[in-house]
């Protein structure tokens, strides 16, 4: 297999994990008040899933399009052949961005040497979403250098 289609593998494997991860992030908005679309798979030339969150006086939005008071809600697993042309590996971003175009991303290690975790390295893909996901769900020190927020 090609790099590519070892990241498109890789996106088969994890779209459980990615689809069930949006999902607890959609059910605590929803408990706290929040609509939400459903997750959608919204990959093209990307590996992305994607969700709406909107208030409830917010009309509810189309995948894609934007209307005030709605954030998008966005997980993608990255690549290196995408970002530095090089086919180095993988890394995940959550990236949050509201209807004025604000934007809050998290990808561990972004901007370090670290970045890249190798797609034929299937613990290390492992290692890396647990990481990720444990960022996302119990939060974390922005001071700790595996963090990048992107603002």
């Amino acid at each position: 297999m090609d790099f590519v289609e070892k990241v498109e593998a890789l996106k088969v494997r994890l779209e459980p994990k990615a689809r069930k991860l949006l999902g607890i992030l959609r059910d605590l908005c929803i408990a706290e008040g929040f609509q939400c679309s459903e997750v959608e798979d919204i990959s093209a030339d990307t590996y992305t899933w994607s969700m709406h969150v909107f208030t409830k006086k917010a009309k509810k939005p189309e995948i894609g399009t934007w209307v005030e008071g709605t954030v998008g809600l966005t997980l993608t697993i990255e690549d290196s052949l995408e970002h530095d042309g090089n086919e180095n590996g993988v890394n995940f971003e959550l990236k949050v961005e509201s209807h004025n175009g604000e934007q809050w991303r998290c990808a561990p290690h972004n901007w370090t040497p670290n970045v890249w975790v190798s797609v034929d390295d299937e613990a290390a893909v492992d290692a890396r979403w647990g990481e990720f996901h444990s960022f996302v769900i119990n939060g974390f020190d922005a001071s700790n250098p595996a963090v990048c927020l992107l603002v």
